[in-house]
């Protein structure tokens, strides 16, 4: 966002969607080789490096315990007995093991670096290498925008900001029954050479890097995107101020991406939709379909609820910008953190998440690897925050699934 364009007055906006590293894995010259033999050594060797290398920038405290990732599965583990038949009662946030539910999905074949063949080494080495081309394609890319805004002279009147969408992609290979199969083809002679290529003949979930190098872009966050770990929605946000040359404080309290919203019309100098939306009453249930509305341009729309983050930038406000519960929910996954930013509970369908179906609670300021699942030691705290989350999803209308389970 930008100072106002020449005679209009008006700032200009601009979204510059780049292609994300996904898959499938795809790169142009010279990013496709440029990582070549950089990942030999496998998934533990290299997560611990970037831990290592975070640490040692200040970007996590050195005392950080990471999530120890996920267990390593050799085989798919089996589903409970009704799975898929209509007299299945699913776990879910909503319904536990004391109401007499039991059942979820199976498991995903998920080895570590030792348990793959030569092969498999092979392929998932490159995955990785592609992907970090593609990391540093959308860099040079925003690099290349950073001097056309200095070449026009508006560097120095434009707020920058770069935000990932979500965690990192670790669709499980082969859709996680087994991925030797995938990774051999992959590692073939003519095959293998044009890997990351555009070359018309292999389909794009046939190209991706799987769990375990999620669970390494994750570092040292829990589980990947999709989940409601931090290791799904926590993502990087770098911020460039108008006028600025110096690097300033890292903020490290919790933000949202409905934050955005709000900053960028502060900026503008635009208020947000306000004035309530009348009454609509349905006539079935007899309850408001425009409870919580606000009007916007003659339509009734749900009003903004993030907050604006420029004090916080311009380092005016050091303290929390949300002082209230906050939580989500996604494929009947959920998390909630308590007000004071303390606790975080999580809700994760089986097997990936507690057999028993039960939430979990992390402290989540000394424990933001959720590590240490303390939810037989404070009950209470947990049932606190599922009912707050359950006013949250009241609020927003949010309709748990009868069977929940990630989009993997």
């Amino acid at each position: 966002m930008g100072a106002p364009a020449d005679g209009d007055g008006k700032p200009f906006f601009a979204y510059a969607a780049f292609t994300s590293p996904h898959w499938p894995l795809q790169v142009p010259e010279p990013w496709l080789s440029k990582y070549k033999g950089k990942y030999d050594q496998g998934y533990d060797v290299v997560r611990a490096a970037r831990l290592a290398r975070m640490q040692a920038l200040g970007i996590i405290p050195p005392s950080t315990t990471p999530n120890p990732g996920l267990p390593e599965t050799l085989t798919q583990s089996a589903a409970s007995a009704n799975n898929g038949k209509a007299a299945a009662k699913y776990l879910s946030a909503v319904h536990g093991a004391d109401q007499g539910y039991s059942d979820y999905h199976t498991g995903y074949v998920n080895k570590k670096w030792d348990s793959l063949t030569d092969p498999e080494k092979k392929a998932q080495a490159r995955y990785m290498e592609i992907y970090a081309g593609m990391v540093e394609n959308p860099d040079n890319n925003i690099g290349l925008l950073i001097q056309h805004l200095k070449d026009i002279g508006e560097y120095d009147n434009t707020f920058i900001m770069f935000q990932s969408d979500n965690g990192a992609e670790g669709w499980p290979i082969n859709s996680g029954a087994d991925q030797k199969a995938t990774d051999t083809a992959n590692a073939a002679a003519g095959v293998y050479e044009k890997l990351g290529s555009d070359n018309g003949l292999q389909s794009a979930k046939s190209v991706q890097y799987g769990l375990r190098w999620a669970e390494v872009s994750a570092t040292p966050l829990a589980l990947s995107k999709g989940t409601l770990g931090e290791g799904g929605y926590s993502v990087p946000a770098i911020v460039h101020l108008p006028g600025q040359t110096g690097t300033l404080p890292t903020f490290r309290n919790f933000t949202h991406v409905t934050d955005n919203t709000a900053t960028f019309l502060e900026l503008a100098g635009v208020a947000a939709p306000s004035q309530p939306a009348p009454p609509l009453i349905d006539t079935i249930t007899g309850l408001d379909k425009n409870k919580g509305k606000v009007v916007y341009n003659s339509r009734y729309v749900y009003p903004i609820t993030g907050k604006s983050l420029v004090s916080t930038l311009l380092g005016k406000s050091t303290g929390p910008v949300h002082t209230e519960a906050f939580g989500d929910e996604s494929y009947g996954r959920a998390y909630i953190f308590s007000a004071d930013g303390k606790w975080k509970a999580r809700w994760t369908e089986p097997p990936l998440g507690p057999k028993d179906g039960h939430w979990e609670l992390f402290d989540i300021v000394n424990d933001r690897g959720e590590a240490a699942d303390i939810s037989a030691q404070n009950a209470t705290v947990v049932n606190s925050l599922f009912q707050r989350w359950q006013a949250y999803m009241l609020n927003v209308g949010g309709v748990e699934p009868l069977r929940p389970q990630g989009y993997y």
